[in-house]
């Protein structure tokens, strides 16, 4: 019999008062695998709260499952949560074809994905000039087969380039607005590494959970280090890591205006 491990998240959040999540929620959100080495890797990948567990040996009719859902989630190999549970990024979550689509938003409705923010441009091909397959309908069908709603933002960046100033705090604002519902969130482009980048570095800033442009590169970087595109930039562009300068310190001028106008208020 093949021994199966999964990481699985612990809890250290007061929601969960630090004890293990439920089957149902770490068979949708661990990562199987046959060894616990791979496991181990997964588990460093995501971060502090995640450990190994080693599941019972299974049934024929259990492996099959197994199987099944081992390549489900190889489907959505290029993504990685930012915040646990709550937002992930990643690629395009269509595909050549409809079982692959199927099989990369089965993985994303899975994880309870309530909304889709997408950098991609109207119109957008790929190196072979196509274009790219709307995934909205079959997400919606999905969703509401569940009994669940999903909804679809347009935030388009240009491929390799950055957006206007205004354009990132607006993306940001729609990230943050569906958060705030406890909505989860997929963030994409095409490939998860640019535009993608970016915006997860930009939020990364906004919120205090990187402290500078280094800080959330290196974050990014930490986190897609076991992806199979992870020796790739993330951002990918010097324009782009440029516009994470220049954001760094406009947020940081930012909360400087708001500290003086505070302390002004107080007087």
């Amino acid at each position: 019999m093949q021994m199966y491990y999964r990481a699985i998240l612990y809890a250290a959040n007061k929601a969960h008062g630090g004890h293990p999540l439920d089957a149902t929620v770490a068979r949708r959100c661990g990562h199987l695998h046959t060894s616990p080495k791979a496991a181990q890797r997964c588990a460093r990948r995501n971060g502090a709260g995640w450990t190994v567990e080693s599941t019972f040996q299974l049934n024929a009719r259990e492996q099959r499952q197994a199987r099944r859902e081992m390549r489900t989630y190889n489907a959505l190999t290029r993504s990685y949560w930012v915040e646990p549970f709550k937002l992930l990024a990643g690629c395009y979550p269509g595909g050549h074809n409809a079982v692959e689509m199927r099989m990369k938003l089965d993985v994303l409705t899975g994880a309870g994905i309530g909304a889709y923010v997408n950098l991609m441009e109207p119109g957008e091909v790929n190196f072979a000039g196509k274009s790219f397959s709307p995934y909205a309908p079959m997400a919606s069908a999905m969703a509401h087969d569940l009994g669940r709603g999903v909804r679809f933002h347009s935030c388009p960046i240009r491929d390799r380039a950055v957006p206007l100033y205004c354009e990132m705090q607006r993306t940001l604002d729609v990230i943050d607005a569906e958060l705030s519902r406890d909505v989860r969130v997929y963030v994409h482009c095409w490939g998860g590494l640019g535009r993608t980048g970016l915006v997860v570095a930009c939020w990364l800033m906004r919120h205090g959970y990187a402290a500078n442009a280094d800080e959330a590169m290196a974050l990014i970087a930490e986190w897609r280090y076991y992806l199979p595109t992870g020796y790739l930039p993330s951002p990918e562009t010097i324009e782009q890591r440029d516009f994470l300068l220049r954001w760094e310190q406009g947020e940081q001028r930012a909360l400087y205006l708001e500290e003086v106008s505070l302390h002004a208020d107080l007087l």
